[in-house]
């Protein structure tokens, strides 16, 4: 009985995963959570279950996590926001422009990282996107023509947040900071991951908005991170 408690609130914790950010950092309380899954958890084991059964089913599944895997809240503590803005967006058909990555190839040569430009590349076997400094927008509409354009955005900036290189490894990344810009309703033009960095394309009227999100959100882990040590610390006194 008590395994199949323990696999629909794992399944349900899944399905919301919302609800297990919300426990880890103490936020949902285990009685109020168990008493909203309840009702779900009967209609898929298909009898009736006690609360306190389903409390001890989402603390195994909660230790369980932790022991699985290092802490995701704990990684990004470290983490840096940086901003660009004065960039856009331009979505191409490939077979539409001949040798187009190959004129794309030779443009992003000519970006000037060091003065803060961007160009990223994104291509597909029909499609290709190009993310830059408003630059280069002039100088690809010179070799491409309107029916190869299937759309063009400007005004658009890019949050990037350098983080920890273990932090690639771990589920729960674009999880937790898309969800920081969706609960502000936020839309997200991509979401660009290298090894140290991940950065998100949005319009320059929410980059204000955004920037002070994350920032806000990383300093509230820091404290909550800083709590829980000096918490650890006082238990094994």
């Amino acid at each position: 009985m008590s395994k199949g408690i323990s696999s629909a609130v794992r399944v349900l914790l899944d399905d919301v995963p919302f609800l297990s950010l919300g426990v880890d950092k103490e936020v949902i309380n285990y009685s109020g959570l168990a008493r909203m899954l309840i009702p779900r958890i009967e209609a898929q084991v298909g009898f009736k279950v006690a609360e306190h059964a389903v409390i001890a089913a989402i603390r195994r599944e909660m230790k369980k996590t932790h022991e699985e895997s290092p802490s995701f809240l704990s990684l990004i503590t470290h983490a840096a926001i940086f901003v660009h803005t004065g960039m856009f967006r331009i979505d191409l058909v490939r077979k539409s422009v001949p040798q187009l990555s190959e004129k794309l190839y030779e443009l992003e040569k000519t970006t000037d990282y060091e003065k803060g430009e961007r160009f990223f590349l994104i291509q597909r076997r029909t499609e290709v996107s190009v993310i830059a400094h408003k630059r280069f927008l002039a100088q690809i509409l010179k070799f491409v023509d309107k029916s190869s354009i299937q759309k063009i955005t400007e005004n658009l900036a890019m949050i990037s947040i350098k983080v920890p290189p273990e932090l690639i490894d771990l589920p729960g990344e674009f999880y937790y900071f898309s969800g920081l810009f969706t609960r502000r309703n936020i839309p997200l033009s991509e979401i660009i991951r290298t090894h140290n960095w991940i950065s998100f394309v949005i319009t320059e009227s929410h980059a204000p908005l955004a920037y002070k999100r994350i920032a806000t959100a990383l300093e509230e882990v820091r404290k909550f991170n800083s709590s829980m040590e000096k918490t650890s610390k006082q238990n094994t006194q």
